[in-house]
C-alpha cells in the first residue's frame, strides 16, 4: 500500500509500518510516536470505510487507549482492520449475548424472588444496573457508525428512544418498589418487583433481541 498523498517518510525514523500486511508511509512527524501513528492509521482506514481492530508493536499486540502509550522506542507498528460490516456484526454479537445472559438471570429472579430477603434482592438489581443499558450502548454506537438515515432505515417500526424511555420507566418502578421495601419488606412489594420483572423487563429485553436480530440481517445484506 502506498502512502495516501501528502503522506512522506523520513528513513532516518527506521520505522517500519503496515497495515493489513502491506507497507504505509507516515507524515515523519508521525514516526516518533504511537498515539501519532495510530491516529494517521485510523484516518487512512475511515478513508477506506474501515476501522483498527489491532495494533502489535515489535509484534506485541497493544490494547489501547492505555498500553500503547506507554511504549518509548519501536522499530515495527503493524495494525490490522476491520470493515464497518464485521465491525457491526461483532458488536450486534457482543449485545446478542450479553442480552441473553442477562434475559436468562431475570427469568430465575422472578421465580426465586418472593424466597430472597431484600439486600439480595437489591445486590441482584444493582448487578443489573450497568447490564441494561450495555444492548442501548451498542445500538447508540451502531447509529452513530452508520448514520442516522441509514439506521432508522433499518430499524424501521423500531424506535431506540422509545426503548431508552421504556427503560427508564422500569427502571424508576423498581426504584419506588425498593423505598418502599427498604421502610416495609412486605410481600406486596416482593410481589410488585416480580411482576415488573415479568410483566416489563422481560419482554423489554426480547424486544431489544428482536431489534438486534433485525439489525444483523440488514447488515448482513449490505
Amino acid at each position: 500500500m502506498k502512502g495516501e498523498p501528502g503522506e512522506s517518510v523520513s528513513s532516518s525514523h527506521h520505522v517500519q509500518i503496515f497495515l493489513d500486511g502491506e507497507p504505509v508511509e507516515l507524515q515523519v512527524e508521525a514516526l516518533g510516536s504511537l498515539s501519532a501513528i495510530k491516529v494517521q492509521l485510523e484516518l487512512i482506514a475511515l478513508r477506506k470505510e474501515r476501522v483498527l481492530s489491532s495494533m502489535e508493536v515489535d509484534g506485541e499486540k497493544i490494547h489501547w487507549p492505555g498500553a500503547w502509550v506507554k511504549k518509548d522506542s519501536f522499530r515495527t507498528v503493524s495494525a490490522r482492520t476491520m470493515s464497518y460490516e464485521e465491525l457491526s456484526t461483532k458488536t450486534i454479537e457482543t449485545a446478542k449475548t450479553d442480552t441473553r445472559r442477562l434475559e436468562s438471570s431475570v427469568e430465575e429472579a422472578v421465580l426465586v424472588v418472593m424466597i430472597n430477603n431484600w439486600p439480595t434482592i437489591k445486590r441482584i438489581w444493582d448487578a443489573w444496573q450497568p447490564e441494561i443499558r450495555k444492548p442501548l450502548t451498542a445500538l447508540n454506537f451502531l447509529r452513530e457508525l452508520w448514520g442516522d438515515r441509514q439506521f432508522e432505515d433499518w430499524i424501521e417500526r423500531h424506535s431506540l428512544n422509545d426503548l431508552l424511555e421504556e427503560i427508564d420507566l422500569i427502571v424508576s418502578k423498581v426504584n419506588l418498589v425498593m423505598l418502599e421495601a427498604d421502610s416495609n419488606q412486605s410481600e406486596a412489594a416482593s410481589l410488585a418487583f416480580s411482576e415488573i420483572l415479568e410483566h416489563s423487563l422481560v419482554p423489554w429485553l426480547s424486544r431489544i433481541k428482536g431489534l438486534l436480530d433485525a439489525l444483523e440481517r440488514q447488515i448482513e445484506n449490505e
